[in-house]
């Protein structure tokens, strides 16, 4: 025995790509598959319908144009839908997808859509990636009820609409956003838990919009550059969600950075520049709105950060710097805390105003008009600050219990810590040293030296009491006097004006002598460092004032102010309206307005008690109003608000008011009727009576509360007429005069000329006569024969021309300016030359012949007949003729076109000539010949085409027919086209012939004709016998298989293992094969016809090799034939398939293999111990036989 070898053999797996149906048109793709486009596509309706699942669109950078109306494509319902590779534009909807999931859409650009370009309706679980849209009316992508989808890599340009639009859409990822120049780049309306990230807009109107109920929502990484509202804009009533890595700049100079209307948002790392407002923080005045603002930095704004009406925001690590208004403003918000801020070059640097119960820790301020500044606000907490370089650093006016400890605020160009109206604030533990004018300023405050103020720890500027040294050095401050209220400038309302001024840094409370226009008005004591006031009665004038004060040892005068007191109000007197009685309207109001102090600034009236209406710079104007008694009161207003009226009565008695309504006859009117309607509407309250004068005669009119009417019956002629209306105060209005003309007869039309008779000649003069008694005619027109009416300009007579023979019908008609219509009618003939006409043997015209000759017959009635010629493609022959017809028979024609016509004189010189004719001689048949299919081909499918040359000048139609074996017509077709070209038939398997036939105008014909077609769509059975579902010990697999085809016959076999490399299968007969390893296998087994149908059957089985080959003597010593069905040795079973036979007595080599390899290498000795026969068929069936036989191999 010997060991095999066994070679391993790797087979290379080709992948086949998957077919792909080509469309080359519009279509609904209903079945699962690939699908290609082939060509650019154009369509009104929808073009592409995808109503199955697991279908695959590729365009293949091909284009569908539409008309702007219905969608590019729509996908109805599936799932596992890829679209790919496409360009839709000029759609109401480029893509639509509608109650879909598992979509794919990708390398899509859309553009001039007149809708949203791509709509997701209910659509879930779907990835868009790699859309371009441009220039669409409305939105780009709109997610309407859809979940879990994802868009990535977008842009979008030019939209009237927003790039991305999510409504009640949840869970969706969209990443890699561009948008320019739309109206929104990204927004959520009612959409929670979506994600957004590395977003840029570029000059749309909102960068990032979320809306309604929208919550959870995450924006990550945006970059939102020159958006005309806002970079964000958030007034999502349910809040949650979050932003973070933004910048927003440029959005124009009344815009928003991020502007948050939204409950507990969540703002971290973001930029906002080049703004109004950089942040704005608004109404968020519930406790469950609470903002929270992280790592921000504000620049180049109005506003870098603007809390308003907003309750416990935090906002921690803000950089603020260069805006042009403030830097971060609290307004009218409490409980704010301010953490880690650097706020320097802005106008104002923090400003608290109205605001209470905030903390701001850790700030530092520099550059800025004020570090910060609290006005009206109370219990606030400001601590660990630096304010320096700032006109002041820190601030409160009108501002009480607030708190000021470990703020450092030096460097400032006037005082480091300035309080004005304010009380009960305390301040700890901070530095006011060096500051240009000083540490401190109080006025107008009960935090003085001794006063409720905390003061500790503090080293300031100041030499006053307050503080016992001046750490700063320098020296003391001078003696000032400084003037508080009234200010420089002032106008007031009161005569009763409070003179405020404050003495500083004298030694001792100063002596103060106040001066008004230059009289002294009061001398008195002061404290120093305090103000001090001085209340007097001052009658209406302009005041100028100032106050010198002097400690004994020093003196100062301040700086002279001046105030007007006005408390007179302006004087108003009315002109017009009188207190009298008015005629018409409107009716003027004419008014002065003076006022001796500070000038009139505002004017009014009220009519009757009603409303306010101003009256610009109180100048003169007038008002409309109705009958009855009225009250008229003029106001008039300075700058300080004193006010000043007069008081006007009057009445007003109008005459009636009444015009012509658009029922009444229209001014100078021309009716075709005898009577006329008269209508006016009227507004009169006391209406008398009303009449209609028409031509002098008076008639009372009916009337009701708004009109009045009267009908005239029997007119005829002109009138003139107007209508007058009296009330029973004695007053009257009258219409303006209008007139009409009533006119109900039609002209009158007489015909001169053509008379009724016979004329011979071709053309007749036209002459006739119009009259009318009435309104004049208007214009004129002729019909001939019935035909179209040809206009007579002025009425005037014209000429009848190129009249033919025979009998003719002539209509006049005339109509007036009220179109009543006049006619007159004449009948006549016209005869020229002889009458004669070609017969119905006569070739008719524009005959084709088939045949080299051609008749032409006339008959006639002419009684002196002197000849007849027949012009016949120009040359001209004598026709025979007898005394009712002529004729001429025209022989030996070629093909080719002929024209002719007859021509008959008579004897007294006139001649007719008949109609040109034309006939065409064709007497050879049409070519024709079918070029494909060829005869005796074989097609695979029942839509077969013939492509056919069919040639002839006078071609009608060609009738293409299919017969089958019994002669039938299974289908035909008839086409009219000369040339080559295809027609198409269905037809089912089977064998057919094919026949043309061409036929042309003459009626010849020619037919060819395709034999032994051979349709076969069918594809071959195949079945494979061996190997079964099994297990194989063998050296070799017989592959058993059986294939047939009724058609066209098997013309292929091959066969593949594993999935590997075809194999063909010579004749297609049975072979073996022998896998190369072992383990499970497939073979598959193919087979194709004559036609290219192919089928296949494929089975999986397993297969062990054999790797030891025995060869043993076996005798058989019993009377009977034996069958060996297996052996075993030692442990090594070996089944036997068909038994082995052993004839009676017989001794012979028994060959077999074994799975198991029991040699390791060439010249090993094998021991096997036991050998056991086992019996099959015949006598000694189901025995075994075994026995301790010794057997010694060598391997070879």
């Amino acid at each position: 025995m010997r060991p095999l070898l066994i070679l391993a053999v790797f087979a290379a797996l080709l992948c086949a790509a998957s077919a792909q149906t080509p469309v080359s048109s519009c279509q609904t793709l209903g079945a699962s598959g690939t699908y290609a486009l082939t060509q650019n596509l154009a369509s009104t309706p929808t073009c592409i319908n995808i109503t199955a699942s697991n279908v695959v669109l590729d365009c293949v950078g091909y284009k569908i144009t539409g008309t702007r109306s219905n969608d590019g494509i729509y996908i109805s319902s599936p799932t596992n839908v890829s679209v790919r590779n496409c360009t839709i534009l000029s759609y109401y909807q480029a893509i639509l997808a509608y109650s879909s999931s598992s979509l794919s859409l990708s390398d899509i650009t859309a553009y001039n859509s007149t809708s949203d370009s791509i709509e997701l309706d209910y659509t879930n679980n779907s990835a868009l990636s790699r859309i371009a849209l441009y220039n669409n009316s409305a939105r780009g992508i709109t997610l309407l009820y859809a979940n879990n989808d994802s868009l990535s890599n977008i842009t979008a340009l030019n939209h009237t609409g927003n790039a991305v639009h999510l409504t009640y859409s949840n869970n969706n990822s969209i990443s890699g956003v561009f948008v320019n120049k739309s109206a929104y780049g990204v927004l959520f309306d009612t959409s929670n838990n979506n994600s957004c990230s590395d977003v840029l807009t570029f000059s749309s109107t909102y960068g990032i919009y979320t809306m309604y109920s929208s919550s959870n929502n995450r924006v990550s990484n945006a970059t939102l550059l020159n958006d005309s509202t806002a970079g964000v804009w958030d007034i999502s009533d349910t809040g949650n969600n979050t932003y973070s890595n933004i910048r927003t700049c440029n959005n124009t100079a009344s815009g928003y950075g991020i502007y948050m209307n939204s409950p507990n948002a969540r703002i971290y790392n973001a930029t906002a520049c080049g703004s109004q407002y950089g942040l704005s923080l608004y109404y968020l005045n519930t406790p469950v709105t609470q903002p929270l603002v992280s790592n921000l930095t504000s620049y180049d704004n109005s506003f870098g950060v603007l809390v308003y009406m907003t309750v416990g925001a935090t906002l921690s690590n803000v950089t603020v710097y260069n805006n042009s208004d403030t830097g971060i403003r609290i307004s009218y918000a409490n409980s704010t805390n301010l953490s880690n801020a650097l706020v320097y070059k802005n106008n104002m640097g923090i400003f608290v105003r109205y605001s209470n119960n905030s903390s701001i820790i850790n700030v530092t301020a520099y550059n800025n008009s004020f570090g910060a500044h609290f006005l009206y606000s109370w219990n606030n907490v400001l601590s660990s600050g630096a304010m320096s370089n700032n006109s002041y650093g820190v601030q409160f006016n009108f501002s009480l219990n607030n708190i000021l400890s470990g703020v450092n605020s030096t460097n400032n160009s006037n005082y480091g810590f300035s309080l004005l109206n304010s009380s009960s604030n305390s301040i700890s533990n901070s530095y006011a040293c060096p500051n240009a004018i000083g540490g401190y300023f109080f006025a107008s405050t009960s935090n003085s030296n001794s006063g409720s103020a905390n003061y500790g720890n503090i080293t300031d500027n100041d030499s006053n009491s307050a503080f016992s040294s001046s750490p700063c050095g320098g020296p003391s401050a001078q003696p000032a006097v400084s003037l508080n209220s009234p200010t420089n400038s002032t106008n007031l309302s009161n005569s009763s004006v409070a003179l405020n001024w404050t003495p500083s840094n004298f030694s001792s409370n100063p002596a103060c002598n106040v001066t008004r226009n230059g009289t002294l008005v009061l001398s008195a004591t002061c404290t120093n460092n305090q103000s001090c006031a001085s209340v007097n009665t001052t009658p209406d004038g302009l005041y100028y004032w100032n106050v010198t004060c002097s400690d004994g040892s020093n003196s100062n005068i301040s700086q002279t102010w001046q105030f007007r007191v006005d408390t007179a109000p302006p004087t108003v007197a009315i002109q017009s309206p009188a207190n009298a009685t008015y005629n018409s309207s409107p009716i003027n109001l004419n008014f002065t307005s003076s006022d001796s102090g500070v000038g009139a600034s505002s004017c009014w009236y009220s009519l009757d008690g009603a409303s306010n209406i101003s009256l610009p710079g109180c100048g003169n104007t007038s008002f409309f109003v109705a009958e009855g008694s009225h009250g008229i009161i003029i106001y008039s207003n300075d700058t300080l608000n004193n006010a000043g009226s007069a008081v006007a009565y009057f009445s007003v008695n109008l005459p009636p008011i009444l015009g012509y309504t658009a029922n009444n006859e229209q001014n100078s009117a021309f009716l075709n009727r005898s009577w006329a309607y008269f209508e006016i509407s009227y507004a009169e309250g006391e209406r008398a009576n009303t009449t209609l004068n028409l031509n002098g005669t008076i008639y009372e009119m009916n009337c009701n509360a708004t009109y009045c009417w009267y009908t005239a019956t029997g007119l005829g002629g002109y009138y003139a007429y107007n209508i007058t209306m009296n009330d029973s105060g004695g007053l009257a209005n009258t219409t303006p005069a209008r007139n009409l003309t009533v006119d109900a007869d039609a002209p009158s039309v007489s015909i001169q000329s053509p008379a009724n008779a016979t004329h011979n000649v071709a053309s007749v003069d036209l002459n006739f006569t119009v009259s009318d008694s009435g309104s004049e005619a208007s214009s004129c027109w002729y019909s001939l024969d019935g035909g179209a009416n040809t206009s007579l300009p002025g009425c005037g007579n014209s000429t009848l021309g190129n009249l033919t023979r025979g009998g003719h019908a002539l209509f006049v008609y005339a109509n007036d300016t009220v179109n009543n219509i006049g006619s007159a009618n004449v009948s006549f003939r016209i005869k020229i030359g002889p009458d004669f006409d070609y017969t119905s043997d006569s070739e008719p015209d524009n005959a084709y012949l088939s045949r080299g000759w051609a008749y032409i017959e006339i008959s006639y009635n002419e009684s002196d007949r002197q000849n007849t010629t027949l012009d016949f493609n120009g040359t001209i022959y004598e026709m025979g003729c007898n005394s009712t017809h002529c004729f001429y028979n025209a022989t030996g024609l070629a093909d080719g076109a002929y024209q002719y016509n007859a021509t008959m004189n008579n004897s007294g010189g006139y001649s007719t000539t008949g109609a040109n004719r034309t006939l065409t001689i064709d007497t050879i048949n049409p070519g024709i010949a079918i070029n494909s299919p060829a005869s005796s081909s074989v097609l695979n499918s029942s839509m077969i085409t013939v492509n056919l040359s069919v040639n002839d000048t006078n071609m009608v139609y060609t009738n293409n027919s299919a017969f089958n074996s019994t002669g039938g017509i299974p289908n035909s077709t008839i086409n009219a086209t000369s040339g080559t070209y295809a027609v198409q038939f269905w037809l089912p398997d089977g064998v057919y012939n094919l026949t043309a036939t061409a036929h042309d105008l003459a009626g010849n014909s020619n037919s060819t004709a395709t034999t032994n077609i051979l349709v076969d769509s069918v594809p071959p059975s195949v079945s494979i016998q061996s190997p079964a579902n099994g297990t194989y010990n063998a050296a070799s697999v017989a592959l058993n298989f059986m294939v047939s085809d009724s058609l066209s016959g098997i013309n292929k076999c091959w066969y593949t293992l594993d999935g590997g490399n075809a194999t063909n299968i010579p004749g297609c007969a049975n072979i073996t094969i022998a896998p190369g390893s072992d383990g499970p296998h497939s073979v598959a087994v193919y087979a194709n016809d004559s036609a290219g149908n192919s089928n296949s059957a494929s089975v999986a089985f397993a297969f062990n090799s054999l790797k030891t080959s025995i060869i043993m003597i076996i005798r058989n010593q019993d009377m009977r034939p034996a069958y060996i069905s297996g052996i075993t040795l030692d442990s090594d079973h070996v089944e036997f398939s068909p038994a082995l036979y052993f004839p009676s007595g017989s001794r012979q080599i028994m060959a077999f293999g074994m799975t198991k390899a029991l040699c390791n290498y060439s010249g090993q000795l094998i021991y096997l111990n036991n050998v056991t026969l086992h019996y099959g068929t015949g006598a000694l069936s189901g025995l075994t036989q075994s026995g301790n036989v010794p057997l010694v191999a060598k391997c070879r």
